[in-house]
């Protein structure tokens, strides 16, 4: 929970400072390449810490439940002849 409020209050801090048409470099470079690495890291933040990352649930995708695949097994032969 820490890193969310890190990252927040680095990407607020580093919009409010940047300014494209100053004249000091820490307003019209170093602010907004820390806009640019907050951004990325609240992306890779949302992406590793919530549902966002395409899986709902962290299981390896295989299903010992023999509803699967009309109730057939992997091994199994379809209950043919």
């Amino acid at each position: 929970m820490k890193s969310i409020i890190v990252i927040l209050a680095g990407l607020w801090t580093s919009w409010r400072y940047t300014n494209l048409y100053s004249d000091q470099i820490l307003f019209n470079t170093i602010a907004p390449l820390g806009v640019f690495i907050f951004l990325i890291s609240l992306l890779l933040w949302l992406v590793l810490m919530t549902p966002l990352g395409g899986r709902a649930s962290r299981t390896d995708g295989y299903s010992n439940d023999s509803s699967d695949f009309a109730g057939d097994s992997w091994g199994g032969d379809g209950g043919g002849d």
